[in-house]
């Protein structure tokens, strides 16, 4: 009945018995269907704020996973309204601000998905973008290939050490490639205006030759999308921009605008171009005997 009432967003059905009579905590904690849910999944799942504000105030285990090891914040991030702005701030930045599910977001499920794969793969931009604007680790935002856990292996969070990244609102509104965040990777394969690529680089906490879903590099996720004309003309586009003290020439990039100007794409793939060299020769040099 607690599940109907959740899936259905029935708040008062919480609220009308948390002072007469309170439901029992094993009645909303039970799991014992075939998803492994929790009433808390499900009122998650089905977006209703005030249900979950309602069931928070229980005392209810806010750490149950389902049969696939899959926790709250796994099912908030592809909750109603996740893939517009309104719902995915109604919702997950509601949740996100509670430590108990920000700390969900480093817990892996059966499949070796973090809530933030789910989020990202499944281009659910909504959430994605509460998430950014939220602040998280680097660790965090480097989205590579789920790794299954092994066999009898805890579902747990991983340690994270990683700098702390937060994006803000100028740069989530013209600084990111939505279209590149299905295939993840981290910010640099995102990036899609210099002022932002730049302060990401400095970080030093993502892989400059990191890859994608896609097997894609930063430089050749920004090749790609260039369009097939601009990047055929790549090496004299980098000879040209890296010469330029040679030449004297020295184009002014524009600011502002979703995507980079005319002057800011040589400029970025330069950029891209002389880091992803320098890190191949570190690697090369710590290779040799």
């Amino acid at each position: 009945m607690h599940h109907f009432a959740a899936y259905f967003n029935w708040d008062n059905h919480f609220t009308s018995s948390s002072s007469s009579s309170p439901i029992p905590l094993q009645e909303l904690e039970n799991r014992e269907n075939p998803g492994g849910w929790s009433v808390l999944h499900v009122a998650v799942y089905c977006g209703g704020k005030r249900l979950l504000e309602a069931l928070l105030q229980t005392g209810m285990d806010v750490q149950l996973v389902d049969s696939k090891g899959a926790t709250v914040m796994h099912y908030a991030v592809q909750a109603k309204g996740t893939e517009d702005d309104e719902g995915a701030g109604n919702l997950v930045g509601f949740l996100v601000d509670r430590p108990a599910f920000y700390e969900q977001l480093k817990v892996v499920d059966s499949e070796g998905r973090t809530p933030l794969h789910v989020a990202f793969t499944g281009q659910y931009l909504g959430a994605v973008r509460r998430l950014l604007a939220q602040g998280l680790t680097a660790k965090m935002l480097s989205i590579g290939k789920p790794e299954v856990p092994k066999e009898g292996a805890n579902l747990t969070a991983y340690i994270d050490a990683s700098p702390y990244v937060t994006f803000s609102e100028e740069e989530l509104a013209r600084g990111l490639a939505v279209g590149e965040l299905g295939h993840g990777g981290s910010p640099l394969h995102w990036a899609n205006d210099f002022d932002l690529l730049e302060r990401l680089l400095k970080l030093q906490a993502f892989r400059v030759n990191g890859r994608n879903l896609q097997g894609d590099t930063p430089l050749i996720a920004f090749i790609r999308r260039l369009g097939a004309q601009e990047a055929a003309s790549l090496d004299s586009t980098v000879v040209k921009v890296s010469n330029k003290k040679t030449t004297g020439h020295s184009p002014t990039p524009k600011r502002g605008g979703k995507t980079p100007s005319k002057h800011q794409k040589p400029k970025i793939l330069t950029k891209l171009y002389h880091h992803q060299k320098e890190c191949s020769k570190r690697a090369a040099a710590a290779a040799r005997p």
